[in-house]
């Protein structure tokens, strides 16, 4: 659509979870293999929703800079979020924090020194390309020009390159551009209209950007290339690289609308754009002749108590690629067995092998569902973003999605993630324009996804109600890998207990359960004397500045005197206030990097932040306020770790008590509950925490506003690691080294004892890297040294008794009970019968035994019940006065004979 018309017109983010209609015709067969009936709420194997929040609207930008409709998109990177609509642009953490920006398009690439991109921008792209840690933002100026910004490293905050191509073709002017990341190119479709205002389709093109050269700063060069009457060529997004599922070669593939009927898609590649230069048609598809749902012309929908909405038209909303295949979706109209409603229809396709895997029709009587966008996570599950309306409902954004398992054709429940607030209206005369697409995507981690979805928002504004909300959604049953570096230590911290003197040598494993390589380097940390007590601790918490800045030096200080504020005034300032808000209370810069403060605004729109001038209740500086109705505030610390945070707790006029809570940068909690009495001149609080500081929470107990001011904070290593120093007694075998991802690496660390008196040595291994949640790591090391001693244990008495002329055995276990491998000697005493040992002597490391067998020979003219006893005696090689003895009574047995006697009886006969 012509970008005039764009400001005038609305966006939808519509998909359901309907009936699987099976019927040409467009009635509902029962039996269908594809039937199912809508569900509300999550079911069993459902998306979950992760962290959402509200993102771009018509009024947060730029003295009410946003255009209707919006147009949104997003990208996710490995740690940040980039969301665009046809005005704004901004950047998030994955907490929602904002980071840089609302700014106006133009005015960002005017900053970048691009002034041909300086207005008329409409149909944003916002891509990440896994590969290469870069995000892409290219926009449409005024139908002629494809503005391309790509960032220099993975960090969208920072430095950018900025690019025009040409897009005006044979007097022809370019509309819906739609990019996707390639192997070797960034990869764009329009289709081209005979004037700006998008009265007749002439062609539909396709072309290439070498990203190579962007990604380095140079010129770039472009490829382009016509695919005929086809429509709306959206090219293949590529995904998986940190899976491994990156593609390694082959061409690029793009969808397109064939007849632009809503059945007919056609899959085309497109090889070597800046050599062999070949596009080939792979395939058609005719999606309702597999999923048997008659389709038509989307329909425009109705909104609770007002005018009815534009759906748009069914031209593909998306390529996305996840191992191997394409995923697409698009609006269109269906009969869900009672009448015609709108309706997603998406389709899987198998790029190589160009064929449909499969495809499916979401639709329910009476809701409609419109601008559907889709993508793939690493274990082929599928997630749907929309707006749902009805003549009962607001315009709201939903979500569904199926796992790969799923039966074919088939979704899960749908998911409301932020309903609708009030009937929407445009610039523009009924049916009011909602737009053209949203965004789904994809995290690198191959398992979150993101979704950008536009609903209607309350505001002061008459037309042009919209508002944006991102939403991260995950299916359970998928793994989701961690991709920074994470290192892992095993065990987590050493001891050995040695002799003077002795060399011992230990293991520990660095693991990195992240995916990217884990750089880290050991240092060596002095500990503490013998028997005095480690003052480490995970948090240290204090009251007093001197002391907090004595044991956390160097720390930044924000003071806040730099605001825009008069003596004594109290301005109110938007919500979120940070560094790049660019507002009444702050320029751009104004607050220290790497802090965000934010209020949580209860139901009063005037609930936001204020700055409270020098000599108001009684503070010496500017200071931080949430209002007097909001009773809570976040500082956030978005940026480089965070472990020692120190601040002027304040509260209005009287004072009161402050609930503390304190979040780790991965959301877990630190610390569930602490309170503080905030005064109106400030108290102080800190806190150390060998756990970076993600979140700090203040909650009023009262209604009285909380307040800081010269809040210092940044990254203290612990205690243990704050002076490297040479450890004389303990050395390792690799100072650095890298480990990959998933891997691990083993590292010899050697207690040496030489020279050393017996006592208890401490010290530290210092292990930092480039885990972002872990930069340094101590490793506790305790050595106890002990003098040599001496010692040996014989199993106790035994008595036996046996035959004479025979012998007898016994079985005795040595063992050596002192602290030092030993030599024993093992002699029997004077005894009378002859007696003889299996060992004379045995080597024996510390605490081990050994197996001795004794024989006693009894004479053969030894009387019955004779006794001899003998005496085995061991005796320490070493320190002869440690030995020990057992003794072996033997009784000798001598067995009777008895003479044999026989008796005779007479025999009688009987006659």
């Amino acid at each position: 659509m012509s970008s005039q018309a764009k400001r005038i017109g609305l966006l939808v983010v519509l998909l359901c979870v309907g009936f699987w209609l099976s019927a040409r015709a467009g009635r509902l067969i029962a039996g269908s293999p594809n039937g199912q009936q809508p569900v509300s709420g999550p079911g069993p194997a459902a998306l979950v929703a992760g962290p959402n929040f509200d993102s771009l609207d018509i009024a947060e930008c730029c003295l009410g800079g946003g255009w209707t409709p919006p147009d949104p998109d997003m990208a996710a990177g490995l740690e940040h979020l980039v969301a665009v609509t046809n005005a704004t642009f901004e950047v998030y953490n994955k907490g929602g924090v904002s980071l840089l920006g609302p700014t106006l398009l133009y005015d960002f690439f005017v900053s970048l020194g691009e002034v041909s991109c300086s207005s008329d921008t409409f149909n944003p792209n916002v891509l990440y390309d896994e590969q290469a840690d870069r995000f892409i933002v290219g926009v449409d100026v005024s139908g002629v020009r494809y503005c391309v910004a790509v960032s220099q490293t993975g960090d969208p905050t920072g430095s950018w390159y900025v690019y025009v191509f040409d897009t005006y073709v044979d007097d022809n002017y370019f509309d819906f551009p739609q990019a996707g990341i390639g192997l070797d190119a960034i990869y764009m479709g329009a289709n081209m209209y005979t004037s700006s205002s998008g009265d007749t389709l002439v062609e539909s093109r396709v072309w290439a950007f070498d990203k190579a050269a962007m990604y380095a700063g140079l010129p770039a060069a472009s490829v382009s290339r016509s695919l005929g009457n086809d429509h709306t060529p959206q090219p293949v997004n590529l995904h998986g690289y940190y899976q491994g599922t990156w593609p390694t070669g082959g061409p690029h593939y793009i969808l397109t609308s064939r007849d632009f009927n809503g059945e007919t898609y056609a899959l085309h590649s497109w090889d070597d754009p800046f050599g062999a230069n070949t596009i080939t048609e792979l395939n058609i598809f005719d999606l309702p002749a597999v999923h048997g749902v008659a389709v038509g012309d989307p329909v425009d929908f109705p909104q609770s108590g007002g005018d009815m909405i534009q759906a748009g038209d069914f031209r593909p909303l998306d390529f996305e690629y996840r191992n191997g295949h394409g995923f697409t979706a698009m609006t269109v109209s269906c009969n869900s067995g009672v009448g015609t409603v709108d309706c997603v229809q998406w389709a899987e396709i198998d790029l190589a092998g160009a064929s449909l895997v499969q495809t499916g029709v979401a639709a329910s009587d009476g809701d409609y569902r419109t601008f559907p966008d889709v993508a793939a996570n690493n274990c082929g599950d599928m997630a749907v973003g929309y707006t749902k309306s009805s003549a009962g409902m607001y315009p709201a954004v939903w979500a569904t999605g199926r796992e790969s398992g799923d039966a074919p054709g088939t979704l899960q429940a749908e998911v409301e993630l932020k309903a609708g607030e009030v009937t929407y209206s445009a610039y523009d005369s009924p049916p009011r324009r909602w737009g053209e697409y949203t965004g789904m995507t994809i995290d690198p981690d191959g398992g979150t996804f993101w979704y950008i979805g536009e609903y209607s928002k309350s505001m002061s504004f008459t037309f042009g109600r919209w508002g944006t909300y991102i939403s991260a959604l995950s299916f359970p049953d998928c793994t989701v890998p961690v991709l920074t570096p994470h290192i892992e230590i095993d065990p987590l911290s050493l001891q050995s207990t040695q002799i003077a003197d002795t060399v011992v040598t230990q293991t520990v494993t660095i693991g990195n359960m992240g995916v990217l390589d884990l750089n880290w380097a050991i240092e060596e940390s002095p500990g503490f004397a013998p028997g005095a007590a480690n003052p480490d601790e995970d948090i240290v918490f204090y009251t007093d500045r001197a002391a907090f800045e004595a044991d956390n030096p160097g720390l930044p200080v924000e003071d806040f005197e730099e605001g825009n504020v008069p003596d004594g005034g109290i301005v109110a300032c938007p919500s979120p206030l940070h560094e790049n808000t660019n507002n009444a209370c702050f320029s751009w810069g104004e607050i220290l990097p790497g802090i965000v403060i934010q209020d949580n605004p209860d139901d009063d729109p005037g609930d936001e932040l204020s700055m409270i001038g020098p000599g108001y209740n009684e503070s010496p500086s500017i200071s931080v306020f949430a209002n007097i109705f909001t009773n809570t505030l976040d500082i956030y610390f978005p940026g480089p770790t965070v472990t020692a945070v120190g601040t002027d707790l304040q509260s209005q006029i009287f004072g009161s008590w402050l609930n503390i809570t304190l979040y780790g940068v991965d959301g877990t909690t630190i610390l569930s509950f602490m309170s503080v009495f905030a005064t109106n001149g400030g108290v102080f609080w800190g806190v150390y925490s060998e756990k970076p500081i993600g979140r700090i929470n203040l909650t009023s107990a009262t209604t009285w506003a909380e307040g800081i001011d010269n809040i210092a904070f940044g990254y203290v290593p612990p205690a243990a690691c704050r002076e490297a120093a040479d450890v004389p007694w303990a050395t390792v075998s690799a100072a650095a080294g890298t480990t990959p991802g998933g891997g691990g690496e083993l590292v010899d660390v050697t207690f040496d004892a030489s020279g050393l008196a017996a006592s208890v040595y401490t010290g530290t291994l210092c292990i930092s890297s480039n885990d972002p949640l872990a930069p340094v790591l101590p490793v506790p090391l305790e050595m106890t040294v002990e003098s040599a001693s001496y010692g040996v244990a014989l199993s106790g008495d035994q008595a036996q008794s046996g035959s004479v002329g025979s012998t007898v055995t016994y079985t005795l276990q040595v063992t050596n009970t002192g602290n030092v491998a030993d030599t024993f000697d093992l002699t029997v005493g004077d005894n009378l019968w002859n007696t003889t040992l299996s060992d004379n002597s045995v080597t024996l490391a510390a605490g081990a035994s050994a197996t001795v067998i004794a024989g006693v020979e009894i004479p053969a003219d030894a009387a019955d019940g004779e006794i001899d006893v003998a005496q085995v005696i061991a005796t320490s090689q070493t320190e002869h006065t440690e030995s020990d003895s057992a003794q072996l009574t033997t009784t000798a047995t001598v067995e009777v004979e008895v003479e044999q006697w026989y008796l005779y009886l007479p025999t009688i006969f009987s006659p």
